[in-house]
C-alpha cells in the first residue's frame, strides 16, 4: 500500500513493538510496498499490519509458514519473528493487528511478473514436498474470491450513480460496460472450481511471484505467507514454467484476474478518500476489468 491507514500511525507501531517483542526500533519507517497489507521497516524489523477481522485465517498461515521453517526445516521460508510470549500476531490497536519479520537484503529487486529462474520452482517443491509436516496447521482452498459478495452488489447496482469518492462514478461506468463479461467469467471459475478433485492437495503458498521470492545476501527468500493454504498443486504452480494441469492452471489464472476486480471494485463501491492507494487501485482495475482481451475464449 502507498500510504499508510489515518487511524493507525508511527506511535502505535513502536508502542506494540516494545510491548509485544520487547523490541526498541531504530529508524521506523513506513513503506510503500505490496497491496493488501500496510508496512513498516527498522533497522532490524520488517512489520506487516492487517485488519483485526482477518486474525483466525492469517494465523493459521502464519502457523504454517512457521512449521516449514521450524519443523521442515526450510530455512528460506521467512515465517515471523514470535513475541515475548510466544505468539506469532499481536494488536497494533483494536482495528489492526500486526506481525514481525527480520529485515532482509535484497539483491534481486524485480518485483513483478512470473517467476523464469528454475530455482524458484525447486523451492515451490520444497514446500509441497513438505505437506505431512504442515498441513495440520493450514487452512483448506475453498474456491472463493475475496470481496466477491461486494463485487456481486456492485453488478446489481449499475443503474444508480456511486456517490462513493473520486473513482466511484469512473468504476462504476466501467463496470457496467463488462458487467455481462465478468458475469459469465464469475460463471466459467464456479464450474471450474466445482471438477477439481479434492485429494491430492498439498500445502501451498498462494502467490509465489517475484515480489515473494528472491535472493538475498543469505539465499534464496520466501515471504508473505499470508495465503498458506492446502490446496492443489497448481495454485502455486499455474504462472510458473512448469507442466501442470492445464483446466486448473485455467482455474487459478482466472481466479487472480476475478480477485483482482473484485477488490478494486470493492473500494470504489465503498467510500473512499482518492488517495495514492486509491490510485494503483484505478490503475489495477483498468488492468484487469477488460474481460474480452484477458479472457476471448470464455467469453
Amino acid at each position: 500500500m502507498l500510504s499508510p491507514p489515518d487511524n493507525l500511525g508511527d506511535a502505535d507501531i513502536r508502542a506494540a513493538l516494545a510491548e509485544h517483542w520487547r523490541a526498541s526500533p531504530r529508524n521506523l519507517s513506513y513503506e510503500a510496498v505490496g497491496f493488501g497489507s500496510h508496512h513498516w521497516m527498522t533497522e532490524e524489523h520488517f512489520i506487516s499490519v492487517d485488519a483485526a477481522e482477518d486474525w483466525s485465517t492469517l494465523a493459521a498461515a502464519l502457523r504454517t509458514a512457521t512449521a516449514l521453517r521450524d519443523d521442515a526445516g526450510l530455512g528460506f521460508v521467512i515465517a515471523p519473528i514470535p513475541t515475548a510470549s510466544g505468539s506469532l500476531l499481536e494488536p497494533a490497536t483494536s482495528e489492526w493487528i500486526m506481525h514481525v519479520y527480520p529485515r532482509l537484503t535484497i539483491v534481486d529487486a524485480t518485483q513483478h511478473g512470473p517467476h523464469t529462474d528454475p530455482t524458484v520452482v525447486e523451492l515451490v517443491a520444497k514446500v509441497h514436498a513438505a505437506t505431512s509436516i504442515a498441513a495440520e496447521h493450514a487452512g483448506r482452498e475453498d474456491f472463493s474470491i475475496w470481496d466477491r459478495n461486494d463485487l456481486e452488489e456492485a453488478l446489481d447496482d449499475l443503474d444508480a450513480s456511486w456517490d462513493t469518492g473520486p473513482y466511484g462514478e469512473r468504476a462504476r461506468v466501467l463496470l457496467a460496460a463488462h458487467a455481462d463479461d465478468v458475469r459469465r467469467l464469475l460463471d466459467a471459475h464456479d464450474e471450474l472450481a466445482a471438477e477439481v478433485p479434492r485429494d491430492g492437495w498439498v500445502v501451498t503458498h498462494g502467490e509465489p511471484h517475484r515480489g515473494n521470492i528472491f535472493r538475498t545476501t543469505h539465499g534464496w527468500a520466501v515471504v508473505d505467507w499470508d495465503t498458506a493454504l492446502l490446496a492443489p498443486p497448481e495454485r502455486d504452480l499455474w504462472d510458473l514454467p512448469v507442466a501442470c494441469d492445464a483446466r486448473l492452471r485455467q482455474l487459478y489464472r482466472l481466479r487472480w484476474d476475478l480477485a483482482e476486480i473484485a477488490v478494486y471494485v470493492s473500494g470504489f463501491y465503498d467510500d473512499h478518500k482518492g488517495d495514492l492507494n486509491d490510485d494503483q487501485s484505478w490503475a489495477g482495475l483498468l488492468t484487469y476489468i477488460d474481460a474480452q482481451t484477458r479472457w476471448p475464449e470464455l467469453v
